[in-house]
């Protein structure tokens, strides 16, 4: 991928650091900017199909790939609060038919912060266009979980970070045992319905059609096959509602939103299905502390931000996997200096 370094100092918000890495060709899509609740900036660039040449607009459905992830880690926690679960909680526990050899290991905390050693779906065969066999077949949860419970990795449980889709297909049976309800079906009670998410869907129905790096639309995959990983989708407004009732503890108690943003320094920091640290950014005075969440499927690359103490959110979509986020804690980078932009810029 290429990377893109910009000076934020000449550069008056997020939309102009956007608009310059599209002019650079390396992004193509939609921002969306909030401050105290409210949406100060939405704006949308290039093309959502390249082949038809039609324009993105603010406003469309994308999928939402590992956000996904975002969401179920905060379903985990609802159930933690209700006493249905806790973090030391394991796989044989709830699922004792579970076949996998460290079922009576590998905790709720190990799942969600991907250090259960779990198999890979990524490490399938791939076929047409380099697409895992896993997200060529079956959509449904019995044969992701006896794939799930195939062969470990050569890893002790809880040591080692190892990201892995099966580790919240996992969760997403768990959840189902412990509530009596199909993950989706939790999804539009608890979000949709609860917050007026309207296109919030599983393998929501998107005109974006992502390109990979050398311009050639994305290959066929079965959004499905994700599940509570990555299934997902809805438009970014909706994704800023979602994030706006987690920060402002209507999804989650303190001391639950508290645990679920820890970030862990020696897993990166790495929180409960998302990332949490202090960022430096050009043109802050201190350290501004942000949750981080990215996603990438087929060739949509995207990062959900929410900054609790400004408060802010700044989410970026992109449908070229050209885009480069790069690392906020470098100082430098795409999302550096669109973060620096919508917080700290005059």
């Amino acid at each position: 991928m290429l990377t893109l370094v910009l000076s934020t100092l000449l550069l008056a918000n997020a939309e102009d650091v956007l608009a310059q890495a599209h002019d650079a060709g390396v992004f193509d899509g939609e921002v969306l900017v909030a401050r105290d609740g409210k949406v100060v900036s939405e704006r949308a660039y290039g093309l959502a199909d390249a082949t038809s040449k039609t324009p993105h607009l603010t406003g469309e459905v994308w999928r939402w790939a590992s956000v996904t992830k975002q969401l179920t880690a905060v379903l985990v926690m609802q159930e933690v609060e209700r006493k249905h679960l806790t973090l030391e909680t394991t796989i044989g526990a709830v699922l004792p038919s579970f076949k996998g050899a460290t079922k009576n290991t590998v905790t709720v905390r190990m799942l969600l912060q991907h250090t259960s050693g779990l198999p890979n779906p990524d490490d399938t065969p791939a076929g047409e266009g380099g697409v895992p066999a896993f997200y060529r077949g079956p959509a449904d949860l019995p044969t992701a979980l006896a794939f799930c419970a195939g062969p470990v990795k050569p890893v002790t449980p809880g040591s080692t970070f190892s990201y892995d889709n099966c580790d919240y297909r996992v969760l997403e049976a768990m959840l189902e045992a412990v509530t009596h309800l199909p993950w989706k079906v939790l999804v539009q009670q608890r979000f949709g319905t609860r917050l007026a998410l309207e296109r919030l869907a599983v393998a929501a129905r998107s005109p974006v059609v992502g390109v990979d790096e050398q311009g050639h639309p994305e290959p066929a995959l079965s959004l499905e096959t994700f599940g509570a990983a990555g299934a997902l989708g809805g438009t970014l407004n909706e994704l800023f509602r979602f994030d706006e009732a987690l920060r402002t503890g209507k999804l989650l108690g303190t001391a639950a939103l508290a645990t679920l943003w820890k970030g862990e320094p020696k897993l990166g920091f790495e929180a409960l299905g998302q990332w949490s640290y202090d960022a430096k950014l050009a043109g802050c005075s201190k350290p501004v502390h942000v949750v981080e969440r990215r996603g990438d499927i087929g060739g949509v690359v995207l990062v959900n931000v929410i900054a609790p103490e400004r408060p802010g959110e700044v989410l970026v979509f992109s449908n070229t996997a050209k885009t480069d986020w790069g690392q906020v804690w470098q100082g430098q980078g795409l999302l550096h200096d669109v973060l620096a932009a919508a917080f700290c810029a005059p």
